[in-house]
This record gives C-alpha cells, structure tokens and sequence, in this order.
C-alpha cells in the first residue's frame, strides 16, 4: 500500500477513534450514533451504530468497522434489482391524471417477489463474478472455491439434461 493512502486511512483512523467519545444517544432505546469523519458525496450525513457492542473489540478495530459501514452496497443492489426486474422498476407518471402513477409491471402477487428475490440473491452470490478480483461473494467468504453455473444451481448434484439430437429429416442435396 502507498504510504499516502496508508496515511490517509490512519488519520481516518484516528479522526473516528476521537468520534467514538461523543457518540449521541437517539431512539426509543438510546442507542450510541457515531458520526463518520469523511462522509461522501451520496452519504453526506452518514453516522453509524453498533447494536451490539463487545468489550473485547478493542478501539482500532471498532473504529475500522466503523468507518467500513454505509449503505453504498446495499443501494448498488437495489439499483441492480430494479434494472434487471422491471417488476421492480420505479412507477412511471402519466399525462392522463394529475399526480398519478402506473404501476404496469408490477406483481399483483407477493408471492412472486420473493421468488424473484430468492432467484437474484443466488445469481449474485454464486455466479456472477466480480470485475475486480474475479471471486464470487460465495468465493470471498470460502463457500465455493470457483464461480457456480446456472446448471450447477438448476440441476445440484444431478447430472445436466441435455436435449435429445434429432436427424434432420429432409431432402439431401445432391452434389
């Protein structure tokens, strides 16, 4: 690592160890909110809480836990929901009715989005890879030692049906 980003992410470091000292308390049960040192330009008011606090986790570790959260990824997985699903797509105004939407692909069955779901979850986490180390989140994790096929998934443990060849039947042509 360079060492200005590894000074970079120290001063980070040491900027979130000094907000771990005044953490607000909010909510119903007063939970401890820590306020991120460098907020970014989509999470410009970002602060984070532990809803489960150790005491054997010590400062540095709890700082760089910190300063790894947001909601960055989980807003990538939306985005990618509703681009690949157009069940899931945003309403799109009409001209006919003021303030009105049309919801035209939505499911009219609930059941239906947890199948969609369930479906993406395990494309994401077991066959596609990543552009920039080439590992699933099932490889990142030590689930799987390569990237699954949607055969693998279809078929687990069983051998892949493969269609029938059939002869053409027909006229030859002749030479």
């Amino acid at each position: 690592m360079p060492d200005e980003r590894r000074d970079r992410s120290e001063v980070a470091r040491l900027m979130m160890k000094a907000n771990l000292s005044t953490a607000q308390r909010h909510g119903k049960w007063r939970d401890e909110w820590f306020e991120h040192p460098l907020p970014t330009m989509n999470e410009p008011h970002k602060a984070m809480c532990w809803l489960t606090p150790h005491a054997s986790v010590d400062e540095d570790r709890k700082a760089d836990m910190l300063l790894n959260a947001g909601l960055a990824r989980v807003d990538n997985v939306f985005q990618m929901i509703r681009r690949l699903f157009n069940a899931f797509e945003r309403p799109v105004g009409t001209s006919s009715g003021h303030n009105a939407v049309w919801h035209g692909y939505a499911p009219y069955n609930p059941a239906m989005v947890q199948k969609y779901l369930t479906i993406f979850r395990t494309v994401n986490n077991w066959v596609h890879v990543s552009e920039k180390d080439g590992k699933t989140p099932a490889m990142r994790l030590g689930f799987a030692r390569k990237p699954l096929g949607y055969e693998d998934i279809l078929w687990a443990g069983q051998r892949v049906p493969r269609p029938k060849r059939s002869r053409r039947r027909g006229m030859r042509m002749a030479v």
